[in-house]
């Protein structure tokens, strides 16, 4: 019987080892960019034609390579990068596997010329489908160029699978994008070599990421982004988020950093989103430019031959400090007093204080005092018993009120929470509870923290559970549809009670239960209000930790600036 097993040609080989690093051009361009990058160049042009697939050029002003060096970089797995394993935990560079090159030249055609900034003379290699064609001393500028032409030529059916030109000039737009941000000190430029060499994005250097976002933004997308900023032993997390009411379709508009190296991260992704959890819609997604710089050690950038994957370490401690990160730079300055215009008392301006004039009671409690710091309001009025109209601080404000007091309910009965003033109620008649077992089992991992949380809940058997207490938060619901309610919360979110993971699970569930009863309790709609009680109302609502949302994440406030009025009118 005749050996079946056989070793592969290496033309083959390459063209499968080029299947998984070259997916499309922006694949190709993110790896040149890379390699210039690494070379200390501070400035990138990148040219293209058809979105890539006829032409992709980038050069740049780096290092540049020697005529030896240029060679070997064309074999696979040669890198000036690493040289042992333990390097594969100390990467300082954003390429190091020594297979890019071979991939790209195993199927394109690729045109190099390179020069050391100290030599005379530059190299020109010219490569297609794998093959060596030429290999010439030549004149050029110091740096690097490389021209990868008829991107899988000789594999037609990859070739196939590219959508269009302009769906892959998309792809190009956002790895440059991607690339621009945490390398802001690179001026990178983009042009279409098919229509006069047009620039469509040209990134000078600029001193910071706010900058470069504003150059990819502009500055009304800038003035909606906060800072954020965290840091313990061996990693810090910094960037940028948006506010609440600055939200998106999908995840696109989120970049992730890990020590400059653009990643995608599930773990990640879900931090982002849980720290958003009562602030914006599930189906909706912030504007984010997060930053993490750890140890090298921490992470192991060597799970995919693309680089985008990272793992690390610490998972969850990570993901716990994304979302305490963002969270912390989300919560509004604390308002010790709030400036509401309701009339005039001689030289003195109207006051509301908290605790004075809260819907919850209807009382109303005006103190004449001195104007002090604090937002400016005056309440203009109210619009179809729905919303009410004021002006704070010279912007006109449009605040729908029933959300306006599920926040401000929300927000009292959460901190209730989080400093233990958790009074529980006792049932009368102790109800039991059976669920199905998979239920069950979820269950039994959270009765001690749901205990600590108010309610008294004791396992009777395989599926049966006894309720005594539940927090008087919660009086009068029904005790047993509270709790699988709980149960079903945390299925739903799925996370594992592990490492410093119980906790966060449980605050999610109870933020989920603490909105819909805010959601009940509120104001409803089609109220009408008196301005004493529209005043009050407005000024607890900027004393909550996030004002601009409701607990389910649909906006609170919408804001027009003096200048976008004067633009609506064309007086600007």
């Amino acid at each position: 019987m005749p050996d079946k097993i056989k070793h592969l040609p290496q033309e083959l080989i390459n063209q499968i080892a080029a299947g998984e690093i070259v997916e499309r051009p922006a694949s190709v361009i993110k790896e040149l960019i890379e390699n210039s990058i690494d070379a200390a160049s501070t400035h990138i042009v990148i040219k293209m034609e058809k979105g890539g697939t006829k032409l992709i050029s980038v050069s740049d002003n780096g290092i540049g390579m020697s005529s030896r060096d240029a060679m070997f970089a064309f074999d696979r797995h040669a890198t000036s990068k690493i040289s042992s394993k333990d390097d594969l935990f100390n990467i300082h560079t954003l390429g190091f596997r020594g297979e890019a090159l071979a991939s790209i030249a195993a199927v394109a055609r690729v045109r190099l010329k390179t020069r050391e900034r100290d030599s005379d003379t530059g190299t020109y290699i010219e490569i297609e489908g794998g093959k060596l064609i030429n290999n010439l001393k030549i004149g050029c500028p110091a740096g690097t160029e490389i021209d990868v032409k008829d991107l899988f030529f000789n594999i037609p059916v990859r070739k196939g699978f590219l959508k269009s030109p302009t769906t892959e000039l998309g792809h190009i737009i956002s790895i440059v994008t991607h690339i621009a941000v945490p390398y802001n000190e690179v001026h990178l430029t983009l042009i279409n070599a098919e229509r006069g060499n047009r620039v469509l994005l040209d990134f000078p250097p600029v001193k910071g990421i706010e900058e470069r976002v504003f150059q990819i933004h502009g500055g009304d997308v800038l003035e909606k982004l906060v800072n954020i900023s965290g840091s313990t032993d061996g990693c810090s997390i910094h960037g940028l988020v948006s506010k609440p009411f600055l939200t998106f379709n999908s995840k696109e508009s989120q970049m992730l950093f890990v020590n400059n190296r653009s990643i995608r991260n599930p773990a990640l992704s879900h931090a982002i989103q849980a720290a958003y959890l009562d602030l914006i819609p599930r189906d909706r997604h912030p504007l984010v430019f997060l930053f993490i710089d750890i140890d090298p050690g921490s992470i192991d950038v060597n799970v995919h031959p693309t680089k985008r994957e990272v793992k690390f370490r610490e998972s969850k401690y990570i993901h716990n400090m994304v979302i305490d990160t963002i969270r912390s730079g989300l919560k509004a300055k604390p308002i010790t007093e709030v400036c509401v215009y309701t009339g005039e008392f001689g030289s003195k301006k109207y006051e509301v204080h908290e605790g004075a004039g809260e819907i919850l009671n209807k009382e109303i409690e005006f103190h004449v005092q001195e104007i002090s710091e604090g937002p400016y309001i005056r309440i203009l009025g109210q619009i179809g018993a729905l919303f009410i109209v004021a002006e704070i601080d010279g912007d006109l404000n449009i605040i729908d009120q029933h959300a306006a007091h599920e926040r401000i309910l929300y927000d009292r009965l959460k901190k209730g929470h989080i400093y233990g003033r958790v009074d529980s109620q006792g049932l009368l008649i102790p109800e039991t509870v059976e669920m199905t077992l998979d239920k069950a089992q979820i269950l039994l991992q959270y009765i001690a923290p749901l205990n600590r949380l108010g309610f008294d809940i004791e396992e009777m058997g395989d599926k049966s559970f006894m309720i005594r207490a539940i927090p008087v938060t919660f009086a009068g619901e029904d005790s047993g549809t509270l709790l699988t309610d709980m149960t079903e919360e945390i299925m739903e979110w799925g996370l594992s009670p592990g490492k410093n993971m119980e906790l966060i699970t449980t605050e999610n569930i109870i933020k989920a239960l603490l909105s819909k009863k805010a959601c009940h309790s509120a104001v409803r709609a089609k109220g009408l209000l008196s301005n004493g009680e529209m005043s009050s109302l407005l000024a607890s609502l900027l004393k909550t930790d996030m004002p601009y949302t409701c607990p389910h994440g649909r906006p609170v406030i919408k804001r027009f600036s003096s200048e976008e009025l004067a633009r609506m009118f064309d007086r600007k």
